[in-house]
């Protein structure tokens, strides 16, 4: 009779476990669909913010290529004014801006910001040294550093 109740205690407890399994299974799969669901906007959401971010890279990319089509084309029309502007400066920074023409672009603004400050000139900037600009305000401050 021990065995009797072993055997059908073990079996009792197979089919116990076995439902269990089974319930926790489809608890997983609920579970899986309702995040999948909740998810769904998010993931909308997130491929369209790098889509438009991905956009966004594209026209500066375009933007920057474009500069430098332009700079280039300016540089090899060899205007006159240009090349005489690009005399005042020294053979290091005139190489390095004929290998970079787009860094051009983005000078010339400064340069201009600078040229608002009284009492200074941003060619002076492209003077040799001791040819009277040794004395020249700095821009940023009462004395040259």
């Amino acid at each position: 009779m021990a065995i009797g109740i072993s055997v059908y205690s073990v079996y009792r407890v197979g089919l116990v476990e076995q439902g269990l399994v089974t319930e926790v299974e489809g608890a997983a799969k609920g579970l899986r669909a309702h995040i999948d669901a909740e998810l769904e906007p998010l993931q909308k959401n997130v491929n369209r913010a790098f889509g438009l971010k991905s956009e966004g890279a594209q026209d500066v990319r375009r933007l920057k290529t474009a500069e430098k089509y332009i700079v280039q084309d300016v540089l090899e029309a060899q205007s006159p004014e240009l090349m005489a502007a690009l005399e005042f400066l020294s053979p290091r920074t005139k190489e390095y801006l004929e290998k970079n023409p787009e860094l051009i672009a983005r000078l010339l603004p400064r340069l201009q910001a600078l040229n608002s400050i009284e009492g200074f000139s941003p060619l002076d900037l492209f003077k040799p040294p001791g040819t009277g600009s040794d004395n020249r305000k700095h821009p940023f401050g009462n004395r040259e550093q």
